[in-house]
C-alpha cells in the first residue's frame, strides 16, 4: 500500500501547486495529474490484490479495511455493484467494525438483484 499512498500524496500536491500555479503555468499540472491517474489506475489492481490478502492475514489490520472499505464505496459509486458486493462481504466475514459495511453490502446486492443477500 506504499505505492498506492505515494501516489496519493503526489496527486494531493500536484492539486496544491495547481492552485498556486499562475494560469499560464497551470497546464504542466493538469498534465502530470492526468499521468498520475493513469498510473494509479494501472497500480489498482495490484493494490487491490495486496490489500485482499492482508484483509486475510490480519483481518484487524487498519490499512487494509480502511482501503477495502473506501475501495468499495467507490466501485458502488461507479455502478460497479459487483465489486462493491465482493469486497463488502470480504469486510463482513472478516468481522470488520463498521456496520455501515453491511448497508454498502444491501444496496450493491439489491442492484444485482440479489435480494436474499439484500435483506442480509
Amino acid at each position: 500500500l506504499k505505492k498506492w499512498d505515494d501516489l496519493l500524496d503526489q496527486m494531493k500536491q500536484t492539486q496544491v501547486d495547481y492552485k498556486l500555479a499562475k494560469p499560464e503555468e497551470r497546464a504542466q499540472f493538469v498534465e502530470k495529474f492526468k499521468q498520475l491517474k493513469l498510473d494509479g489506475e494501472k497500480l489498482q489492481p495490484e493494490v487491490l490484490k495486496a490489500a485482499e490478502a492482508g484483509l486475510a492475514k490480519d483481518p484487524k489490520g487498519t490499512a487494509f479495511v480502511t482501503f477495502l472499505a473506501s475501495f468499495a464505496n467507490g466501485e458502488y459509486l461507479r455502478d460497479n455493484y459487483e465489486q462493491a458486493l465482493r469486497i463488502s462481504e470480504k469486510l463482513i466475514e472478516a468481522k470488520y467494525e463498521n456496520k455501515r459495511i453491511y448497508n454498502l453490502a444491501g444496496k450493491a446486492a439489491f442492484n444485482l438483484c440479489e435480494f436474499d443477500k439484500a435483506e442480509k
